[in-house]
């Protein structure tokens, strides 16, 4: 009889100490929440004059336009010297 009641007072203690254990991390994690900061919205800075005469301007898509078109084949290159 003494063993049986051993063994609950010991399982009663490792609930305790379980639910111990869950309140302080309940806790520390409510602590984390408060302590964060709350994140101020950037205030982005209007645009100049050159800046906007920048971003009217066409963009070109291929930067190598202007460059005549090379005689290079590559495909033979790889097969000369693949190893």
């Amino acid at each position: 009889m003494l063993k049986h009641l051993l063994k609950f007072r010991r399982s009663l203690d490792k609930e305790r100490h379980l639910k111990q254990k869950k309140q302080l991390l309940l806790k520390t994690i409510r602590k984390r929440r408060e302590k964060k900061p709350k994140r101020k919205k950037l205030q982005l800075a209007e645009p100049d004059e050159t800046e906007l005469a920048l971003a009217q301007e066409p963009k070109s898509k291929d930067p190598f336009e202007k460059f005549p078109k090379g005689t290079f084949i590559m495909d033979e290159f790889k097969l000369m010297y693949n190893t």
